[in-house]
């Protein structure tokens, strides 16, 4: 499966950040009263093109791209679903600001559906980076200057498609929100750890284990190595430590190898992704943020959850706890009031400099009811300022403005 393009998954399987947040969104659309249905790719022919999944229909009638030269193939059966079906459907809702987009603005266009796209930005996952390296970037971008409406998380992404002639009008800001979830409590989290040790002997803990939790993919642009690096030194200091690396990717081979190695393979697993990651999250005690994935929904589950959060420091990170006017700040480098603002909630690490990630974790393990707090604290405080029912707000009313054209 690695030698493909894409990981063979079906949606909205839990290991992809994208397709847990998405699924989160459309759930809570519907359940405001829109009818949602999903539109998304097979990986293989003898898929069944129409499944239902909590109750939203789900059409996948076309297959996904196993490499470059296939994409036309794709855009094309993607194209003739979409002219067949349009009529339909009030609004289409993209996800991201690539082929899909361009080819939902070229066949609404004249039809009376209109079209609301959502544009990642920051980072290298971004829809912006991925324009600048693909051949059909320069299409995606005119495509996202006709689309009614776009939907971007802060001010930085905003800015940068102005730089690339996208007008104002066209925007609509909405933050990734956190969710209202209750907090598992040290029984549950036991009754959970065993069940997923039946499952997967690799996750075999005892109940008072502290356990790691980074969900990445096992890829050197990930910075999930950046932990494994580190993983000798911390358990030669906490040897009941355990690290669970959640995921999948083209370096699993060599992480499996250095570990075993490096005689930590017993200590660290690596038991692949799973279709629900509720449950592993639950059963974890701390969060490791490694790079500029996973923001829409592996980290705000785990704020969610009041995990204590060690991460990179990455702009795109920092933009996540940044509210009450100090987008800005951060934006330009400044550093945050100290005990003022979520940035402080969270153990900054610098990638640049391994050792920081070590001490980092260490001072969180040292004190862990003190870390616990700051991680009701930051939850506390996300929820105040960005809860998902103010997100999936702010989503049902783009949607409506660019039904009725009121931009």
């Amino acid at each position: 499966l690695h030698d493909a393009l894409p990981i063979c998954r079906f949606w909205p399987h839990g290991g992809c950040d994208s397709a847990c947040a998405l699924l989160s969104q459309a759930v809570g659309l519907r359940r405001q009263g829109l009818h949602v249905e999903v539109l998304t790719p097979k990986y293989d022919s003898s898929w069944p093109e129409h499944t239902v999944i909590r109750e939203i229909p789900v059409h996948r009638a076309y297959l996904a791209p196993r490499r470059e030269w296939s994409m036309g193939k794709y855009m094309r059966g993607m194209t003739n679903w979409l002219q067949e079906n349009l009529h339909g459907y009030d609004v289409i809702y993209v996800d991201a600001a690539r082929e899909e987009l361009l080819a939902a603005v070229e066949t609404a266009q004249g039809s009376g559906t209109v079209v609301l796209g959502r544009c990642r930005g920051g980072g290298q996952s971004s829809d912006i980076q991925w324009w600048e390296s693909s051949r059909n970037g320069k299409r995606c971008i005119t495509a996202a200057k006709k689309a009614q409406g776009l939907v971007v998380e802060d001010a930085e992404t905003q800015k940068e498609l102005l730089i690339h002639g996208i007008e104002t009008p066209l925007f609509f800001r909405i933050p990734q929100g956190v969710y209202q979830l209750p907090i598992t409590s040290h029984q549950e989290r036991w009754v959970i750890r065993q069940q997923l040790a039946r499952a997967n002997t690799d996750l075999a803990t005892e109940a008072d284990t502290p356990v790691l939790l980074c969900h990445a993919e096992m890829s050197s642009s990930s910075g999930l190595e950046l932990l494994v690096g580190v993983s000798r030194l911390l358990l030669l200091r906490y040897p009941n430590l355990r690290i669970w690396l959640v995921g999948d990717g083209p370096n699993r081979d060599s992480v499996y190898n250095w570990l075993r190695a490096e005689g930590v393979r017993a200590s660290v697993a690596i038991p692949g992704s799973f279709s629900d990651p509720s449950d592993v999250f639950r059963a974890a005690n701390l969060y490791f943020q490694a790079g500029d994935e996973g923001l829409q929904f592996f980290l705000p589950l785990a704020i969610s959850l009041q995990m204590p959060i060690i991460s990179i420091d990455h702009p795109s990170i920092r933009r996540i706890f940044s509210f009450d006017g100090q987008e800005s700040a951060v934006a330009s480098g400044v550093p945050p009031s100290s005990g003022q603002h979520a940035l402080d909630l969270v153990t900054w690490c610098d990638p640049s400099r391994p050792k920081t990630i070590k001490e980092g974790i260490i001072s969180v393990l040292e004190d862990l009811p003190h870390a616990m707090s700051r991680a009701e604290t930051l939850r506390d405080s996300m929820l105040r300022h960005r809860p998902e029912s103010k997100t999936l707000d702010a989503q049902i009313d783009a949607i409506h403005r660019v039904s009725r054209n009121e931009l």
